[in-house]
Parts: structure tokens; sequence; C-alpha cells
């Protein structure tokens, strides 16, 4: 009888002691979920921030000299992000472009971030 009494002791503080860690773990996700969506958030405000000093330029007809403010705009971002780089294609230098003419810029995005824009003549004056 002494035995059995001990045994279920033990059981009940084996019990006790799952219990104990099962609420500790449910109160630790608890805690990481606000510093999970602070991050993300974070870093959501980060590619909003990266992509507004683009898509102001984007569009399918856009002068000259805004295509002129694109291209500098990307060579001044790839100068001070090493992490994030944009490509340019098609009209890639300042000295292609007309201020008489209309281009057309086009992104593409990934993970969030522009990383190539494509800049074409759509309309030559």
């Amino acid at each position: 009888m002494e035995n059995a009494t001990k045994a279920l002791i033990i059981a009940g503080a084996v019990l006790i002691s799952i219990l104990l860690i099962s609420v500790g773990i449910m109160v630790f996700n608890a805690a990481n979920d606000p510093l999970n969506q602070a991050q993300n958030s974070s870093e959501a405000q980060a590619i909003t921030m990266f992509n507004e000093s683009f898509q102001q330029y984007l569009g399918t007809s856009i002068t000259g000299q805004q295509a002129k403010n694109l291209i500098s705009a990307i060579n001044s971002s790839n100068a001070k992000n090493a992490d994030h780089q944009v490509s340019l294609t098609g009209v890639t230098k300042v000295s292609q472009i007309s201020t008489k003419n209309h281009y057309k810029a086009e992104e593409t995005v990934t993970n969030g971030y522009i990383t190539a824009i494509d800049i074409s003549l759509v309309e030559k004056d």
C-alpha cells in the first residue's frame, strides 16, 4: 500500500510538472506574438520607404525629365543601399533621354522590394 501511495504522488507530481511546462510555453508564445507583429510591421515600413523613392516615376507615360530623375534616383539609391540594388534596363543613361519624348517605366518586385526598373520609349515627339 505504501508503494502505491508513493507511485500516485510521483505520477501527480509528473502531471503537475507537465501542466506547468505547458502553461510556460503558452505564456512564452503569447509574449512573442506582439514582437513578431512589430518586426513584420517594421519590415513592411522599410519596404514602403525604399519603394517610395521610385514609385512616383513609374507609369505608362512619364516625361523625359521624370525618366532622367528616375535614373538619378536609382543611381543614388544603389550608391547608398548595398543590400537592395535596383537594376536598370532599357534606357539606362541620362544622356539617352530626350525631354521632348515620353517613356514607360515598369518595375519588377521581389520580396516587396523594387529590384529592377525597365525604361522604354513610348512616344517620340
